[in-house]
């Protein structure tokens, strides 16, 4: 008797150890399901591995540079970049500058790159799409920016595989995979609402 009663308090003490465990996963995946609102209410900043918009040069560069992408505009993307004769041949621009007219509200997310004063840049901006009433979001291929004289330039040389790899590596990053997400949900949401945007999205994916 006093052996079954010995057994039955040690089932409960388990059953109590192991209600106690999962509550304590519980609470805790609730509190990395909410972190953000947790780290806010504490008064703690979440850190990133991107600053956003923090340096003016660079970011007045993206902008002239995408709006001369969307105009076509040759002299001033010579202008932009470190190898002015990609842009001899303007056939793939002006293609794509009468699919995408224009850009705004863009928003550049700094990554320090591996040269010192080299940046790796993603740009989250809005585009306007020829025949298409919504304005989606849409995010620039990475961007190597470096120092060239005391200005800023686009790199479009030919990367190295360092250079690459480090790109790679750096858009791998969650932070960065979140700003992919961030923009597949607008695109998704957007060709739900929108069958010129869906209709566009889908020419894409044939």
């Amino acid at each position: 008797m006093a052996e079954k009663k010995k057994k039955k308090g040690v089932k409960i003490i388990i059953t109590i150890w192991v209600l106690f465990v999962l509550a304590i996963a519980a609470f805790g995946v609730l509190i990395y399901m909410n972190k953000d609102q947790v780290f806010k209410d504490l008064g703690i900043e979440k850190s990133y591995i991107y600053t956003v918009n923090s340096n003016e040069e660079i970011n007045s560069l993206v902008q002239v540079y995408l709006k001369a992408l969307a105009n076509a505009d040759q002299a001033t993307l010579q202008n932009c970049v470190t190898t002015p004769s990609q842009y001899d041949n303007m056939t793939t621009v002006q293609g794509r500058s009468q699919v995408i007219t224009n850009y705004e509200n863009i928003n550049c997310y700094y990554v320090a790159g591996p040269e010192e004063g080299s940046y790796i840049v993603y740009v989250v901006m809005n585009i306007t799409i020829n025949g298409v009433k919504t304005k989606p979001l849409d995010i620039y291929k990475p961007l190597y920016v470096v120092n060239v004289g005391g200005k800023y330039r686009i790199d479009n040389s030919a990367q190295s595989q360092e250079l690459q790899d480090f790109i790679s590596q750096t858009s791998l990053e969650r932070d960065i995979q979140d700003l992919y997400k961030m923009v597949k949900e607008d695109q998704d949401s957007k060709a739900e609402a929108d069958p010129t945007f869906a209709e566009f999205m889908n020419k894409l994916d044939n």
